[in-house]
């Protein structure tokens, strides 16, 4: 027999040897997993089936052995996913532990007197479904304490014990979703539209870009925290039907960028001044700004405040949906450098403040409404288009009549022109119908309706519409022959009129004129005119 060496060579029986020892462990590993009760993995359950939670024991959500087809019946249903609705009725005493992220379609929790164990744990971990529903009024013991995802259309929680459940909770709406809940919730992040369908507490509302929160009218909506953005740029804040709705709100709120906010009844004021639409039937929603400037421009934000003498915002200077008022609170001189605009403008003083001082300086104003009321102050000037949108341009107390003596007053909508005092107003070029409220004097009144769009000229009765200029074609109508000029109840009305007048394509009813007017050109004679010659 050779000898052989005290040590084996590096090489072939070291290897030969590890090499047998591996492929005896791993057959025994393999026969230890096909003999254990470990699983590789719990095998899902058929997608359209719906799902119980059967367990007296605590368990995982993610255990097959957990769930069955019928409540109370046998385990082994499968894994709950995306599509299948899954039912915690108390027939499983059990806990059930989320240990890793979940997911269903329509997640329902519901008991009776009798069955008071929808027991659930969240573990923080993300749980998605379509829809959430829970009713139970008996049961403390479901947390949730993670992001709850819902895509589908509706949240509710009813008959809630206590709001312990909840109180960690994050429900994300993906999708519409209308919000219905006995007891308070926590924080809500709305990425598409949201709705509540009756009284609801949120911790805390946090909106999407363009998107609309709409609240059951008539019932509180409470938020009890707030976060600076959390409502900024939504489309709309309204009620589901056109009615007040009762917002319970923090302090210190401030809106940015909500195109239209309407009937909102807010238990404290709320500052949406910062290019926010106050629609109609707010209350405590501050939209107006202030002028509370040294000498300065309109664009400037310290030029401007939330109350009348105010502190400056320092954020905001006013655009097309604020109200904006020159009480003589600022003593400056606000001088636009660029076209401006506002919703509704008020200048408006007292004997004691004689300073509410705005110069156009050449500049276009957009505005909805326009109201002036200063009889003690000479320092506002008028000097190139005033745009108005809405219904009433109004100037009352005017001390002087060179304040507008450079403007053009365009109307673009059916506009009620109100001007007492004997106020001398510019030129008014109406694309819409426009009554006349009180006596007044105009440099020249040009109609610029469209054709077939019907323009009125209304004159409140017995009182004297002066015209000191007038340019040939400014009072023609369209081709249609449409354009009517009558006094409010067909009375007469006086017109002091330019001579040399000819006008066309007008129907006109009881004017009183005092120079001669040649109606040529498919003019019609409503009868009750004076001076008017129709050919």
């Amino acid at each position: 027999m050779p000898n052989r060496p005290l040590y084996a060579p590096r090489g072939k029986y070291v290897v030969r040897g590890y090499n047998q020892f591996s492929r005896r462990m791993g057959r025994s590993f393999r026969n230890f997993l096909l003999t254990s009760n470990v699983r590789a993995a719990d095998t899902p359950a058929a997608s359209t089936v719906d799902l119980y939670w059967v367990s007296d024991t605590n368990g995982a959500w993610h255990d097959e052995a957990n769930w069955s087809l019928t409540t109370g019946g046998a385990g082994g249903a499968g894994v709950p996913g995306a599509l299948n609705q899954v039912t915690f009725d108390g027939e499983g005493t059990g806990l059930c532990r989320l240990e890793k992220a979940g997911a269903c379609k329509e997640l329902i929790f519901n008991e009776t007197a009798a069955q008071v164990n929808a027991s659930f744990d969240q573990q923080g971990n993300a749980l998605s479904c379509e829809t959430f529903a829970y009713d139970c009024a008996n049961n403390t013991s479901p947390i949730f304490d993670g992001q709850i995802t819902l895509s589908g259309a509706t949240l509710t929680v009813t008959n809630s014990v206590s709001a312990a459940p909840f109180a960690s909770a994050n429900f994300v709406l993906a999708a519409n979703c209308t919000v219905a809940s006995d007891n308070a919730l926590p924080q809500i992040t709305a990425q598409e539209d949201f709705t509540t369908s009756a009284a609801l507490t949120v911790a805390r509302l946090i909106g999407a870009s363009g998107k609309t929160f709409t609240f059951k009218n008539g019932v509180d909506f409470t938020l009890t925290a707030y976060t600076s953005t959390d409502w900024d740029n939504l489309a709309e804040v309204v009620s589901v039907s056109g009615a007040q709705w009762g917002f319970v709100n923090p302090a210190s709120m401030v809106w940015r960028n909500i195109a239209d906010i309407q009937d909102c009844n807010a238990t404290n004021a709320i500052n949406a001044a910062d290019r926010c639409s106050d629609g109609t039937g707010n209350t405590n929603v501050q939209v107006a700004l202030y002028w509370i400037g040294a000498d300065g421009g309109w664009h400037d934000a310290d030029n401007w405040s939330l109350a009348s003498g105010g502190a400056a915002e320092g954020n905001v200077y006013p655009i097309s949906t604020n109200d904006v008022f020159f009480d003589g609170a600022g003593a400056g001189l606000c001088t636009p450098t660029a076209s401006f605009a506002c919703r509704d403008l008020l200048i408006d003083e007292s004997d004691t403040q004689v300073h509410a001082n705005l110069d156009q300086n050449g500049q276009v104003l957009a505005c909805r409404t326009f109201v002036y009321n200063c009889a003690n102050n000479n320092a506002n000037v008028f000097d190139f288009t005033i745009a108005v949108s809405g219904a009433a341009f109004t100037v009352t107390a005017a001390q002087a009549a060179s304040i507008f003596s450079a403007a053009t007053i365009t109307l673009a909508a059916a506009c009620t022109v109100t001007s007492t005092d004997d106020t001398n107003l510019p030129a008014i070029q109406a694309a819409d119908d426009v009554t006349f409220a009180t006596a007044v004097t105009v440099a020249s009144l040009l109609l610029t309706g469209a054709e077939g769009a019907g323009q009125a000229l209304e004159f409140l009765n017995s009182v004297n519409f002066t015209l000191t200029a007038y340019t040939a074609g400014d009072w023609d109508g369209d081709a249609t022959a449409d354009t009517t000029i009558v006094s409010d109840d067909s009375q007469t009305w006086g017109f002091v009129n330019p001579a040399a007048m000819v006008v066309s394509y007008i129907d006109v009813q009881d004017s009183n004129a005092t120079n001669a007017i040649d109606a040529t050109d498919n003019c019609v004679d409503g009868t009750g005119n004076t001076n008017w010659t129709f050919v």
